[in-house]
């Protein structure tokens, strides 16, 4: 124990087993030499010599932790959050016990559960600050969980959390700005993702989400410019989509046109066929357009904007009602399910990726009146999920701690 705590792990190896040559029932030598060994990432010696203090005496709390411990680098991160548990139901205020189950629940994507852990763990140890830094990281990717399965005040108030806590982090700040986006509110989304992006001005997904938010504020030329330097970075069903409406609304139907057909082949969705149907209408195009609205519905049989659309045009003109068809701007969140995705690279190129977006100097020609009955009005329907970039720094963080003293009963 003495050479541990002078971090001379190979020599408390060497004094353990020779403690255990003598008695090969001392079970506090078997704790000790694997606390050694993990401090080595000695991991498989580390977990039989836990095993073997246990199979001693399973009330060794220590034995527990550091047979989790050893576990957890295993990868079997199950077991780890057994031990653990197995630990605290002996002595409750083990610090070390909560943080390697937050861990092992963090490898899991129980986000929640590892945040909770590291809370009680901090709250016993408070200056453990490595921990501090694995529970924002699993902050924000709670929130990015939260993102995609459509929890969006969930997502945007841990993100907030993990701002309080981590200042200026990208992939914090890129989720709180979708979010925002999915919320109609186009002016947060847009402040989240340019700070997002002036930390990481090629993060495609921030790009992504401020050209979207552009689009829904009706600043068609900046959304347009933001979704092209996206697609200088990956390819995204999300970017072509969110280009061809903006472009669609700024009366470039031949361009919407190519942009929503270039959704498609790599992610068919709702949205996509809509744009291109409305696109293909006001160019004159009915069959195209009956053929888009078509395969919308095809996807979503329910959704009485295309249906009425579909109608109007298959409807001989003086049949027709005055009844505006044209989607209205109106809060509504997502109606359009999880489709498209990120696949490769692209080669399209519009922007530089760097740099500022295109001013809004260059006002949007005015609305002109559609075919479908209404003027054009950016689409109350928010553009499938793209991917949202990667995991938080949670996946940056070593799971075991070398270097650290050797612990007693009375160890964190």
């Amino acid at each position: 124990v003495a050479r541990g705590g002078l971090s001379d792990w190979k020599g408390e190896i060497g004094d353990e087993g020779a403690a255990l040559a003598i008695n090969p029932k001392d079970a506090t030598a078997y704790v000790s030499r694997a606390w050694a060994r993990g401090n080595l990432n000695e991991w498989k010696g580390a977990f039989d010599d836990a095993s073997a203090a246990l199979a001693i005496d399973p009330k060794i709390v220590n034995a527990y932790i550091d047979r989790a411990w050893a576990r957890d680098n295993l990868g079997d991160f199950k077991g780890a959050i057994g031990d653990a548990s197995a630990a605290l139901a002996i002595d409750p205020k083990r610090a070390r016990a909560y943080e390697n189950r937050a861990y092992a629940r963090g490898s899991l994507s129980d986000w929640k559960g590892a945040i909770d852990d590291a809370n009680a763990a901090l709250a016993i140890d408070p200056a453990n600050v490595k921990l501090a830094n694995f529970r924002t990281g699993a902050r924000v990717n709670l929130g990015r969980a939260e993102l995609l399965d459509g929890k969006y005040p969930d997502a945007i108030s841990n993100e907030t959390m993990s701002l309080k806590e981590e200042p200026g982090n990208a992939l914090a700040l890129a989720t709180r700005g979708a979010a925002r986006y999915y919320t109609d509110d186009p002016a947060g989304a847009i402040a989240d993702e340019t700070a997002a992006l002036s930390s990481d001005p090629q993060n495609a997904a921030a790009l992504r989400f401020r050209g979207a938010a552009y689009v829904a504020a009706g600043r068609y030329q900046e959304g347009i410019a933001d979704e092209s330097r996206s697609l200088e970075i990956e390819q995204s069903a999300f970017a072509y989509q969110i280009r061809g409406e903006g472009r669609y609304l700024r009366n470039d139907n031949a361009g919407a046109i190519s942009d929503e057909q270039a959704a498609i082949r790599i992610g068919p969705s709702v949205l996509a066929y809509d744009v291109l149907g409305d696109a293909k209408a006001d160019s004159g195009d009915a069959a195209g357009a009956v053929a888009a609205y078509s395969a919308a519905l095809g996807l979503q049989p329910d959704n009485p904007d295309i249906a009425a659309k579909l109608k109007r045009l298959q409807t001989p003109p003086n049949s027709r009602s005055d009844t505006p068809l044209r989607p209205s701007v109106a809060a509504s969140l997502d109606d359009y399910g999880d489709n498209g995705g990120d696949r490769g690279k692209s080669a399209d190129a519009f922007a530089p990726a760097s740099g500022p977006p295109l001013a809004a100097s260059t006002p949007a020609p005015s609305p002109s009146p559609s075919p479908l009955g209404s003027p054009k009005v950016p689409y109350k329907e928010k553009a499938a999920h793209p991917n949202v970039g990667p995991p938080g720094k949670l996946q940056m963080i070593a799971r075991g701690t070398p270097g650290q003293p050797a612990h007693s009963s009375s160890n964190p």
